[in-house]
């Protein structure tokens, strides 16, 4: 039953209707997307306010915002907290790749909305928590899948587990080519992981998990203007294809968990983990236009979660540290038409951070449960610059911040509880955005400031019972200092930032989940995301009361589930995303889309060998749309045209030996 499951999110495991927060959790079942499931975000469609773009461009990663936190990104995740089995993947600047995560792996996905820097300190506008597969209980279970569609996509993957006495183990590897819908947009990576877990007794458990990433090729299309992408949403930017825009990645992470029970009511985690990265890329210009980093990021985390009385009535508390470092030796070069030129700019970034944090979950009686914590972070930047031939732009910033939450849950039922909470977040430049001065030189960008934003929420939750679900949620947040990208002519494509003065964010997001018979269920979701700048100008233009870019005021989700005899399926999805400003100014907007996929699929088991079948269609209408927003681009490009319709199928086969 729903109303008894524990999520995790929160840095300790609570039942849902407990935390005064909005968590979303999707199992297995939930992850199966009706699209072909080769980007994360395929999987959390359903959830109300998440967006999603650039799915397509894999030179750019996938962007994700949620509740706004996170649209300022002009590649990859910013302000949003990323863990894979509890390990970081966020970077302690904030930064978060999820390239090196295949979602054929994962099992279960838990979403907290809304901001969270109490409990994870810098960028936690909201929560991802990703826990993958498990292997099986058989000694030893081998599988394979095969995916093939259209536009050269092509698949692959094998991966072998089970569990021997104390110890379960998962490792897979699969590979991906794909020749992309645009021109310049092909893609070519491989992905490697594996978990292992060790139970000695029943007070400690051991986990190990690894991941590894080698991606020789990811071309880069561009943004085109609208005519352009109306006219031929194929084509690519003549920058991007002139200049050879695209990037090359090779990653190795490892994470360590230690996990110790002592007596009834108290657990202690340790986390340790190193991740390594090496990236080059080329942007469509050419003074500096070609970029090389190699990173290295280890981290550490204690975390004590304790059960027990206060006054007589239930209490939980939670205790932490967490510990970070990242250096990045980075080297810029002129891009010639796609050979590396000149260098210039030639330095060492580095960032550490420690937060310590504290939380408390405490009954105040049968119905009532009040929840407070708070946070302290320090984190400090150093450049050591090694390219003087501009001067010496070396030099060092330090930032600390405190954070809190409270909030208060008021049980119903067994099934429906009311909430609402006060929480705060805080998000510091990225290393990236910090050195994208638009002056040129290298060093700091010593005039952006951290962003700091402050939510009120309340909301109404049902767990899952006879059928139906249902939750709504309603926010207010206001940020001051909001992080907001811009483009310079000389520069297409790098994005530099700079801060707004004041934001307002207002939204209302709800979902239901419901069984209309036996076989058949629906899941519909609406989020309303009104977010405005409050106080914000650059020279002489004034941008009070203009909605912040790159998020859409309406999106809508719908689907529909038919289990058929014989264990198929067949299922069908609609995604409309409403018109979305592309500037400080709005003045321009995307038009708004209609998404439709479709999935047939069947599922059955001969002997031993366990098969899964399936065959879909994206965008089943042929919707024109662009998949991603370059939000204040130069020269009035904005758009990413996503592929028109397309089918694809596949299959997975797994067989369990020794069982």
């Amino acid at each position: 039953m729903l109303e008894t499951l524990q999520v995790s999110a929160a840095r300790g495991k609570r039942p849902s209707l407990k935390v005064p927060a909005a968590v979303d959790v999707l199992n297995n079942d939930d992850l199966s997307p009706v699209s072909p499931g080769i980007v994360l975000n395929e999987s959390f469609q359903e959830i109300p306010g998440i967006f999603a773009q650039n799915p397509f461009n894999f030179a750019q990663d996938l962007r994700l915002s949620i509740r706004g936190f996170g649209a300022r990104s002009s590649f990859g995740i910013r302000g949003i907290k990323v863990l894979v089995d509890d390990i970081p993947q966020t970077l302690p600047d904030g930064q978060t790749q999820v390239d090196s995560i295949d979602p054929w792996d994962i099992d279960r996905m838990e979403i907290l909305r809304g901001p969270s820097s109490s409990l994870y300190g810098n960028a936690s506008g909201g929560v991802v928590s990703i826990f993958t597969e498990q292997g099986g209980k058989e000694p030893l279970n081998a599988g394979a899948s095969f995916l093939g569609g259209e536009y050269g996509l092509r698949k692959t993957r094998i991966k072998f587990d089970g569990t021997a006495g104390k110890f379960n183990y998962r490792v897979s590897a699969s590979h991906l080519t794909l020749n992309g819908f645009r021109e310049h947009s092909s893609t070519e990576f491989t992905q490697m992981n594996g978990k292992l877990l060790f139970e000695p007794d029943s007070i400690n458990d051991w986990m190990f998990v690894w991941r590894i990433l080698r991606s020789p090729r990811a071309d880069d299309p561009g943004a085109l203007t609208l005519s352009e992408a109306q006219n031929d949403p194929r084509q690519a930017s003549a920058g991007n294809r002139s200049f050879d825009a695209g990037e090359e990645v090779d990653q190795e992470s490892l994470g360590l968990r230690y996990r110790r029970t002592v007596g009834t009511a108290n657990e202690f985690t340790l986390v340790g983990h190193l991740a390594h990265r090496n990236f080059s890329n080329k942007l469509p210009f050419t003074d500096g236009g070609a970029t090389e980093f190699e990173r290295l990021a280890p981290g550490a985390g204690i975390k004590w979660d304790s059960s027990g009385k206060l006054m007589s009535r239930p209490n939980r508390f939670l205790a932490g540290l967490d510990f970070f470092l990242q250096r990045d030796d980075r080297k810029r070069f002129d891009n010639l038409s796609g050979t590396r030129g000149d260098s210039t700019l030639d330095q060492i970034e580095s960032v550490a951070t420690v937060g310590y944090y504290i939380r408390n979950d405490f009954e105040l009686g049968e119905k009532w449960i009040a929840v407070a914590g708070a946070r302290y972070d320090w984190v400090d930047y150093k450049v050591e610059d090694a390219f003087l031939s501009d001067g010496d732009q070396s030099g060092s910033q330090t930032l600390t911040q405190w954070s809190g939450t409270a909030g208060l849950v008021y049980l119903l039922s067994k099934r429906w509880s009311l909430y609402g909470n006060y929480s705060t977040a805080f998000e510091v430049p990225t290393t990236t955005e910090l050195i994208n001065s638009p002056s040129g030189l290298g060093g700091f960008n010593s005039n952006l400031k951290p962003q700091q934003s402050f939510s009120r929420e309340i909301g109404i939750k049902r767990a899952f019972h006879n059928g139906f679900s249902f939750n709504v949620a309603a926010f207010l947040i206001r940020s001051e200092d909001e992080l907001i990208p811009f483009e310079l002519s000389s520069s297409p494509g790098r994005a530099f930032f700079r801060n707004a003065g004041e934001s307002k964010r207002i939204g209302l997001e709800t979902k239901a989940t419901a069984e209309l018979f036996a076989r058949a269920s629906v899941k519909i979701s609406y989020t309303l995301s009104h977010f405005e700048f409050d106080s914000f100008s650059t020279g002489d233009v004034n941008f009070e009361g203009k909605q912040l870019p790159g998020i859409p005021k309406h999106r809508l989700f719908a689907s529909f589930r038919y289990c058929l005899p014989g264990d198929g399926y067949f299922q069908f999805n609609l995604n409309r995303v409403g018109e979305i400003f592309v500037d400080n100014e709005n003045s321009l907007e995307n038009p708004s889309y209609v998404l439709a996929h479709l999935r047939l699929g069947k599922k059955g088991q001969i002997r031993k060998l366990r098969y899964s079948l399936y065959f879909g269609v994206s965008n089943l209408f042929d919707q024109n749309y662009n998949a991603n927003i370059r939000v204040n681009s130069s020269r009035g490009r904005f758009f990413e045209p996503g592929a028109q319709v397309n089918v694809y199928g596949g299959l997975d086969l797994a067989y369990g030996f020794l069982g």
